[in-house]
């Protein structure tokens, strides 16, 4: 690890985050080990130890033993996780979770709720309650450094400008502007996925990766790509739309617009997994999904789990469209590891084996394929982070 030089402001500006991770991750450590890892002056490293200190980010945790030379003995510094929050909100088509989140990465309070509403009435219900929510937690103002918010969609980071989002029938909507006042500043938009692979690469199942691929399969399906520990937006903000791969071999719908979902949404998402269902349902009489009048992909999992013959078969072919589509990622990126996660990923070993066992006839480079650790959590859990990051509290690398 490594501290960029420069002047005394430039030093606290960019590398306060580096010395709070070491601090973070070698708790309890001292200022002459952090200089030594850093190779920097005890007098650069105290400036920012000293304002650390008396932000209460980090505090005092004891004395240790001289050397053998003598000498002075250490005074260790502690990380302090309690010290600073961030509202983390991850936007979903049915659900919406909201999440306070400490600099450890773990969640001190939690809400969740339906999305029920459309259109921006969507997103000032969500404010609403989750500015209520944030009252109730009893946290000081001072302590909570923003918010970030994960929405389903085409996001612009800088303006927090969405469009394109199907699952909330939203064509363009300023959602900073909509938001300010409401929630604690600043805040930071970015598509839901996004969001959630800087979860997983936080505190989740891709933490000691450097080159990961998050994706999320519920009522749309969407990757969130991490290179060299930075997310990769590409040249608007919209990598990672897989839901837009052709799945088929011959593709012969209709252009495809922005407010529709892609091919793959159409047939490996939770919808299209209940929509594959139906169509069959008339041809497997025997099948126990007649006995529901509403049919879920929980429900279809569930039956498959036990055995009914429709079930297996939508599965089975929800599981090839998946396969595919995990195999054009990795030989395309060659990444350290998958992580699948989002509704449909409740599913884990029924779906997980099957994908495995196909990606591995398609594709010649071996990755890992793993799901998600932190589970509903990962896009709330990421919104935080991107908070801290942004505020230079974390550093993923």
């Amino acid at each position: 690890m490594e501290l960029k030089k420069g002047t005394l402001s430039g030093i606290r500006r960019l590398n306060r985050s580096t010395i709070l991770q070491l601090i973070r991750e070698n708790d309890p450590i001292s200022r002459a080990v952090l200089a030594e890892k850093l190779s920097l002056s005890r007098s650069v490293v105290s400036i920012i130890v000293d304002e650390l200190l008396a932000d209460g980010i980090i505090r005092e945790a004891g004395i240790g033993e001289s050397t053998t030379q003598g000498g002075r003995r250490p005074v260790y510094l502690g990380f302090v996780p309690e010290s600073r929050f961030a509202l983390g909100i991850d936007v979903g088509g049915t659900k919406t979770i909201m999440s306070l989140v400490n600099l450890a990465g773990d969640i001190v309070r939690k809400k969740k709720i339906r999305t029920l509403h459309r259109g921006s009435a969507s997103i000032e219900y969500i404010a609403s309650e989750a500015a209520e929510f944030i009252r109730n937690t009893n946290i000081p103002a001072e302590k909570i450094l923003g918010t970030g918010i994960g929405v389903p969609g085409f996001v612009n980071p800088d303006t927090g400008l969405l469009s394109n989002a199907p699952g909330l029938e939203i064509d363009e909507l300023d959602i900073k502007s909509l938001v300010a006042g409401t929630l604690p500043g600043p805040i930071f938009v970015d598509n839901d996925v996004n969001m959630a692979v800087i979860g997983e690469v936080w505190c989740g199942t891709a933490k000691h990766a450097t080159n990961a691929v998050m994706i999320t399969i519920g009522t749309g399906i969407g990757a969130g790509i991490v290179v060299s520990k930075q997310l990769y937006r590409g040249r608007r903000g919209y990598a990672g739309e897989i839901g837009y791969f052709q799945t088929y071999d011959n593709p012969s719908r209709p252009e495809v617009g922005f407010l529709e979902y892609g091919p793959l949404d159409a047939v490996a998402s939770g919808g299209g997994i209940v929509n594959m269902a139906r169509e069959l349902l008339e041809d497997y009489p025997l099948s126990i999904l007649h006995e529901s009048s509403c049919i879920t992909s929980e429900q279809v999992f569930a039956a498959a789990e036990s055995g009914d013959v429709l079930a297996l078969r939508v599965i089975d072919s929800v599981s090839g469209h998946l396969a595919a589509a995990l195999n054009n990622v990795i030989v395309l990126l060659d990444p350290d590891v998958v992580v699948i996660g989002g509704g449909v990923a409740g599913a884990k070993d029924l779906l997980l084996d099957r994908i495995r066992r196909i990606v591995s006839r398609m594709s010649p480079i071996d990755c890992s394929i793993d799901l998600a650790s932190l589970g509903e959590d990962a896009g709330a859990v990421g919104a935080a982070g991107t908070v801290f990051i942004q505020s230079e509290y974390l550093k993923l690398s």
